[in-house]
């Protein structure tokens, strides 16, 4: 590990842990949960009424500890969503030079560049473009992806530790299968979610911004298109209902499948004694091959909705 290059101290995920795990239950004192949190237990009543209560107080945590992060990334993908809004502008600049008409560039500078020179300064101007959006985005990736990453350790981590502070009452209320699922599925779709939930707004600004360029080149036939994609929506909704039943499917069978995992680890004795092996591998490989055709069940649904995305 010391020829690796060391992160920054921001995201190392032993840092993050403490920092969120501080502002979690600094929200749940808010809340009148903070003891609760600490004592790690209790009847199954209160582990119920804190589980319902542990979504909507997540948020908080989450952005006092990585809302830094995560604006930083925003910041990059507004710079990179104006800058994609240029190169049809320039581009159309361009054409208009070529076909020896008024452009930008020649109402800027008029007659002190000759038209060799504005050419090559289209040129430069479309090449630096193209650089400058490309750093852009990959710096939104680069935060994103370490936002992202820093939520996942820390969110594992909670559940990890939270899980260790139990009591055997406490466990009673959530099986083994589905504290991994919190530990790798769900921890990862909240990380999975920093790549994606810019586009709440991003989305917004890119429909306005075209569809503002192309009412300045085409005018109203603009609105048919807007149109047609403003029809999808409920279709892509009926489609993203389908997908989220089929996942949530997925995530019953593989609760089951490392349940059933679990229970024969801890029971290899009693299995080895009653020559149990060959059933329980069947049973297992009958829930893991439901489990491997659930995703098959969605793929059409996914393929239409994405062809239907404009």
């Amino acid at each position: 590990m010391d020829d690796l290059l060391q992160p920054p101290s921001a995201f190392v995920a032993k840092n993050n842990a403490e920092a969120f795990e501080r502002a979690m239950l600094e929200r749940l004192g808010g809340r009148g949960g903070a003891a609760a949190a600490a004592a790690g237990g209790g009847d199954s009543a209160r582990v119920r009424e804190e589980k319902e209560g542990f979504v909507p107080a997540l948020v908080s945590p989450l952005w006092k500890t990585f809302g830094a992060v995560v604006l930083r990334g925003s910041f990059w993908k507004l710079c990179n969503d104006v800058i994609q809004f240029l190169p049809p502008v320039v581009l159309s600049g361009f054409l208009r030079y070529i076909a020896r008409e008024p452009n930008f560039m020649t109402d800027a500078f008029g007659k002190s560049l000759d038209r060799v020179e504005i050419g090559v300064m289209y040129c430069v101007l479309m090449f630096a473009l193209a650089v400058l959006r490309t750093l852009c985005e990959q710096t939104y990736f680069y935060y994103a992806q370490a936002s992202g990453i820093c939520i996942r350790g820390a969110l594992s981590t909670a559940v990890y530790r939270k899980t260790m502070r139990l009591s055997s009452a406490g466990r009673s209320g959530s099986t083994t299968g589905e504290v991994l699922n919190y530990m790798q599925l769900d921890a990862q779709r909240v990380a999975d979610l920093m790549l994606f939930v810019n586009v709440l707004w991003s989305g917004l600004l890119q429909i306005v911004g075209y569809m503002a360029l192309l009412y300045s080149y085409i005018g109203w036939s603009v609105f048919g298109g807007l149109a047609v994609m403003i029809g999808l929506i409920p279709l892509q909704k009926v489609f993203y209902g389908m997908i989220y039943r089929y996942r949530k499917l997925q995530n019953a069978l593989t609760d089951r499948r490392v349940k059933l995992e679990n229970e024969g680890l801890s029971g290899i004795k009693i299995l080895k004694l009653n020559a149990w092996e060959e059933s329980l591998q069947a049973e297992v490989s009958a829930v893991r091959r439901r489990e491997m055709k659930t995703p098959s069940r969605s793929l059409p649904q996914q393929l239409t909705s994405l062809r239907m995305n404009p």
